[in-house]
């Protein structure tokens, strides 16, 4: 056991006194982050406990690191949302009209089944069961591809996985659902007045044009003998009763996230061209002037090029966009800067890889890929700071993480893996491989070891094959391409 121990953890005592704390913290986080989804915890929690504790030590067993994820906002969870409203406010990361339809259909389906099952559990199900039922109609060799769904690992790990009670859980899909983005884009004070009541999605309550967007989505005609509506279809789901197999190509249409009705279209749609009361710099006016602007210049043309260069002298010479233009220019350098200190982590990964289980924080710091990595964090923060000073949009938590990486290399290096701390560890004058630090034990087991360029926001996997930045404009645009159809 203790050499099991030794090969996955390395020799550092404080790995060995967390490593069980911190898997099964890892567990509750992604099965129930928000405190909202206790069900699906319990359900992931019970069953991780039956298949993966191997010791005294509760530490689990390699199958269990599935459930875990490499968290690479480096602390800068905050400032990545205050950006992102700056950007193109209360869409919550939505590209598609289906991620806020799924949203609202667990909660109307929440007051269908008399509370049977919790709103988060039911979006959930129905999030995932769209995204699948559009992966099983795309070719074999397009499955495994970047192809805009959320979801195609897991998948790929359980093609037979098609019931309620598997998909509603996380391990069947991903850590993080749309639902999770969508929770901010419901409210009329942060989002597009969907849903009200609380900030949790679980005690929030439709409004009329919420109510309105779901039952466009479940009033659709639906699959199955005398054609009953697709919210028919999902409570004979639910209960075991429908199957699925010969329906998958009609459902697919049905819940798909490619296939929103015109009535889906036309709410969202107008929902984008109302102001947004609770904006991040009193500026109500964003998300209209944005798709003014986005129309003046003819949006198909700049979702295919990707240019944010060239479009932002634009939107500065746009009425009212000069201020618009600086917070996108910055929220820009805020990217740059994040994915700077997370090349520095990567180098560092890729050494240690070679290295062993631990380097010397000087020894590491000295190593010319990870000079070379904190030189590039250095002119990011610089960069940053420029688009600050010219916009007057900056964010403590920025300046913190700054102040905290200006310093000498090491301390630099330092502050970046404490700020880190999953997947790298310091201790004592080394830096050690935490507990889902990439390694070829997991990759020979037939898995997916965690690859260093996680976004921000983990298991986001469409929002990797956006390829323009900020990733947010590039959302924003895509939602309205959607809603136009």
């Amino acid at each position: 056991m203790f050499a099991k121990l030794q090969a996955r953890y390395g020799e550092c005592p404080f790995c060995y006194a967390t490593a069980g704390r911190d898997a099964f913290a890892g567990i509750a986080v992604s099965c129930g982050g928000d405190g909202e989804d206790r069900r699906t915890a319990a359900w992931t929690l019970a069953d991780a406990r039956r298949r993966c504790v191997d010791s005294q030590f509760l530490v689990p067993s390699p199958d269990d690191f599935d459930v875990q994820r490499a968290d690479r906002s480096l602390g800068l969870r905050r400032a990545a949302r205050f950006y992102n409203e700056l950007v193109a406010p209360g869409i919550g990361g939505a590209s598609r009209v289906r991620h806020l339809s799924w949203a609202v259909a667990g909660l109307y389906l929440h007051g269908q089944v008399g509370g049977r099952f919790s709103a988060v559990t039911l979006a959930h199900a129905v999030e995932a069961l769209g995204s699948k039922v559009q992966w099983a109609m795309l070719p074999p060799e397009q499955q495994s591809q970047p192809n805009g769904l959320r979801g195609r690992r897991a998948f790929a790990r359980h093609p037979d996985a098609w019931t309620f009670r598997e998909l509603c859980q996380r391990r069947y899909y991903v850590q993080v659902t749309h639902r999770q983005h969508m929770t901010r884009a419901l409210p009329p004070d942060t989002g597009l007045g969907l849903a009200w009541g609380s900030s949790r999605f679980n005690g929030m309550a439709l409004t009329e044009i919420g109510k309105h967007l779901a039952e466009a989505l479940l009033t659709q005609r639906g699959v199955g003998q005398g054609s009953p509506a697709l919210l028919q279809n999902l409570k004979a789901w639910m209960q075991g009763t429908l199957m699925l197999e010969p329906k998958r190509e009609r459902l697919a249409a049905l819940l798909g996230p490619r296939s929103p009705t015109d009535e889906e279209r036309v709410i969202v749609r107008g929902r984008l061209h109302s102001d947004s009361s609770g904006a991040v710099g009193n500026d109500s006016q964003r998300r209209s002037r944005l798709i003014r602007f986005l129309q003046s210049r003819g949006i198909d043309r700049l979702a295919q090029q990707h240019d944010t260069d060239s479009l932002l002298p634009r939107l500065a010479a746009f009425p009212g966009g000069a201020a618009h233009a600086h917070d996108i220019r910055t929220a820009l350098a805020f990217e740059d800067l994040r994915l700077a200190g997370v090349g520095v982590l990567d180098a560092v990964v890729a050494r240690l890889q070679q290295a062993g289980t631990k380097l010397a924080v000087a020894r590491c710091a000295a190593e010319p890929s990870v000079r070379a990595a904190i030189l590039a964090h250095r002119s990011a923060v610089a960069k940053y700071q420029a688009a600050v000073d010219a916009g007057k949009n900056g964010h403590a938590d920025v300046r913190r993480f700054a102040e905290e990486t200006k310093h000498s290399d090491v301390e630099t290096l330092t502050a970046l893996v404490h700020r880190d701390g999953r997947m790298l560890e310091v201790c004592g004058d080394a830096i050690w491989r935490g507990p889902v630090f990439p390694i070829d034990e997991l990759q020979s087991a037939g898995r997916t070891a965690v690859q260093p360029t996680e976004q921000a926001t983990d298991g986001a996997e469409e929002d990797r094959d956006l390829s323009g930045r900020p990733v947010r404009l590039y959302q924003f645009i895509e939602l309205w391409r959607d809603c136009r159809g």
